[in-house]
């Protein structure tokens, strides 16, 4: 009988050290123009990229948001650097793992 193998995906590892140093980076920053100021141009442009949904309360509909990101690749070694552009051009900083590979158990 063949041995099984699982593939999983691997993705770094960002300490709450890189957390707060990442989080440093979004000081000060309001809109698109302070983004490209600081960092320069983006490494990514993903339009339609993030979709956030809430969901209805006290009689409110259910409403969603898509959101324009750009995303800097560089900024650190384990994070990727993104900011979701919202209405005239305002910016919300985040960041998400980076991918590092696929492993086989």
């Amino acid at each position: 009988m063949p041995i099984l193998r699982r593939q999983h995906t691997e993705v770094s590892h960002v300490t709450k050290q890189e957390e707060r140093r990442i989080t440093e980076l979004f000081r000060g920053i309001r809109m698109v123009a302070d983004v490209i100021a600081r960092f320069g141009p983006p490494d990514e442009e993903r339009e339609n990229a993030v979709l956030m949904r809430r969901p209805s309360r006290e009689g409110k509909p259910e409403r969603g948001e898509v959101f324009r990101v750009l995303v800097y690749n560089n900024l650190s070694a384990v994070a990727n650097v993104e900011f979701l552009v919202g209405n005239s051009d305002s910016v919300r900083g985040t960041w998400s793992q980076k991918y590092i590979g696929d492993q086989v158990s």
